[in-house]
């Protein structure tokens, strides 16, 4: 046999063994995964496969990973909610009353409103 041919094996093999412990680890942990078809432009799989076989990893591996880090809140997201700084002793700013404004309006929105009947 071909030294080709025994190195061959040899992954084949540890493919095989890595599949069986997943197997083996999925049913005592009870992972559950969900098997899906994504669309996907062709140079971005290109991409992906190169990082998979970098990482000696598999491109659904790879995807994964990258949906799992896209799901998660990230930090910026926490830190640039808008905060109101405000200056002086607090209380009103300003002596108009919303509510007021609001009921003037309405009242002045219903007398048009009568004087078109």
């Amino acid at each position: 046999m071909s030294p080709c041919g025994t190195k061959q094996f040899g992954q084949r093999r540890q493919l095989f063994e890595t599949v069986s412990q997943s197997k083996t680890i999925a049913s005592i942990v009870k992972v559950h995964v969900m098997r899906t078809t994504i669309t996907i432009d062709d140079e971005i799989l290109k991409q992906l496969k190169a990082r998979a076989a970098s990482e000696g990893t598999t491109v659904s591996r790879v995807i994964e990973n990258l949906v799992r880090g896209a799901a998660q809140p990230t930090a910026i997201a926490a830190e640039s909610r808008f905060q109101l700084v405000t200056f002086g002793k607090g209380g009103r700013f300003t002596s108009l009353d919303a509510d007021r404004i609001a009921a003037s309006q309405e009242h002045k929105d219903l007398v048009r409103y009568v004087r078109r009947k």
